[in-house]
């Protein structure tokens, strides 16, 4: 997980420094045949969280450029921010890892 943002803190070096560590990370978790995904998650649920839409992580994830980092759809945090589920899953299929549904004890 990213994190929340700090107050006052810029947005854009926080992702660069995530982006950094990703990169990392993939290449020590590659070195063991393993995989990285991550995960946005809704502003309501997770208030400054630095990247809430799917869009953002299909992005995330091109920018790192590793092969063993991934997204993980999750499809409550994906149809509150996001919406068109149907669109994220078949416009980007093949880019995703691991799909969540809906789990029925979250708060909407």
């Amino acid at each position: 997980m990213a994190g929340v943002v700090p107050p006052g803190a810029d947005r854009a070096a926080c992702e660069a420094v995530l982006i950094d560590n990703l990169r990392y990370a993939a290449e020590c978790f590659a070195r063991h045949d393993k995989r990285i995904l991550i995960e946005a998650l809704n502003p309501q649920t997770k208030p400054g969280y630095l990247y809430h839409s799917q869009y953002q992580t299909l992005a995330m994830v091109k920018r790192v450029d590793r092969p063993n980092l991934a997204v993980q759809l999750d499809l409550f945090h994906a149809q509150k921010v996001d919406g068109n589920l149907s669109h994220l899953i078949t416009e980007y299929a093949g880019q995703y890892r691991h799909i969540s549904d809906c789990l029925p004890a979250r708060p909407s």
